[in-house]
C-alpha cells in the first residue's frame, strides 16, 4: 500500500483559481472543473482570497500581493528579533570574558567610557550626496529604488543592523557609544541597533579562517596617541539595501583625544 501525496500549489495558481468565483462570478464547481480541483478545496480558496482583500491574514500561505509582502516582512521582523537575542547574549559573553582578562596596561591613549557623536556640523565626512561608488554599487542602488519602498523597506525601520562604517556614523536619537579597553583589544558597544565590534591591538593581519561579517574585522596599531584602525573582512551587502559596500572594502580610522 503506497502513500499518496497531497498535491501543493504555488500562491498564483490558487489566486488565479479563487479569482475565477470572486472576480468572474463563475460557481464553485464550474471553477474547481475549470482548475482541476475539488470543491471544497476551491470554496476555500475562495473564502481566502475574500478576507486577504479585507486585509484579513491567512493562517495558509497567502495568495495575493499585498498578503505575501506582509508575510515576508514579518519573517524579516522575527529573524531580526532572534539575531538581537543572538546578540545580546553574545555581548554579554564578550563582556564577561573582557572584565576577567582586564589588566592595567600603560597605554598611550586612554578611551575608555561612554562616548556620543558629536555635533553634526562638525563632523567631516566625504560628500555623502554623490559618493564615488563603483558602477556595481551604481547598479545595486538602482535596483534598490526601483524595486522596493525606501520608506517603509529598509533595514534601519526594522532594526536589523547594517554594520561598519554606518555603526559608527549613526547620530539617530543620540544613541551612545561605550568603550571597554584592555591591554590586547577595544570593545565598541552601540545602544543603537545593539551591535558591538572589536578592534584587537595585538594582531597584524585578520586570520585566515575569518569568514566576514557586516562589522569586519578591526585591526588597531598606536601612532603616538593616535589609534589607527584598519578594517576588512566584510561580508558584501545586500542588493536589497541603500547602505553598500563589497567584501572588499577596507575602512580607515584615527582615534585620538581632543583637548
Amino acid at each position: 500500500m503506497s502513500n499518496r501525496t497531497r498535491p501543493t500549489f504555488s500562491p498564483e495558481f490558487r489566486l488565479e483559481a479563487a479569482q475565477l468565483v470572486v472576480n468572474q462570478g463563475r460557481s464553485i464547481r464550474d471553477a474547481a472543473e475549470a482548475m482541476g480541483v475539488g470543491k471544497s478545496t476551491m470554496d476555500k480558496w475562495v473564502r481566502q482570497l475574500r478576507a486577504e482583500r479585507n486585509g484579513i491574514s491567512p493562517q495558509a500561505t497567502p495568495m495575493t500581493p499585498d498578503q505575501l509582502r506582509i508575510r515576508e516582512l514579518e519573517k524579516r521582523l522575527r529573524r531580526v528579533e532572534e539575531e538581537k537575542e543572538i546578540l545580546k547574549k553574545a555581548t554579554v559573553a564578550i563582556f564577561q570574558v573582557g572584565c576577567s582578562t582586564l589588566e592595567t596596561a600603560v597605554q598611550p591613549t586612554d578611551f575608555n567610557g561612554i562616548w556620543f557623536v558629536t555635533e553634526y556640523d562638525e563632523i567631516k565626512r566625504p560628500d555623502e550626496d554623490n559618493p564615488p561608488y563603483t558602477e556595481e554599487a551604481l547598479r545595486r542602488l538602482d535596483f534598490y529604488k526601483n524595486y522596493f519602498d525606501v520608506a517603509t523597506e529598509s533595514a534601519v525601520i526594522y532594526c536589523n543592523p547594517i554594520g561598519m562604517p554606518w555603526a559608527m556614523l549613526a547620530r539617530a536619537r543620540d544613541y551612545p557609544r561605550e568603550v571597554y579597553q584592555t591591554k590586547d583589544r577595544l570593545i565598541v558597544f552601540f545602544e543603537y541597533m545593539d551591535e558591538y565590534r572589536v578592534i584587537y591591538l595585538n594582531q597584524t593581519e585578520v586570520p585566515k579562517n575569518w569568514l566576514g561579517s557586516k562589522m569586519g574585522y578591526s585591526l588597531g596599531h598606536w601612532e603616538g596617541k593616535e589609534l589607527v584602525v584598519e578594517t576588512s573582512g566584510y561580508l558584501e551587502s545586500s542588493e536589497a539595501s541603500n547602505f553598500q559596500r563589497s567584501d572588499e572594502a577596507r575602512t580607515i580610522e584615527h582615534w585620538r583625544l581632543i583637548d
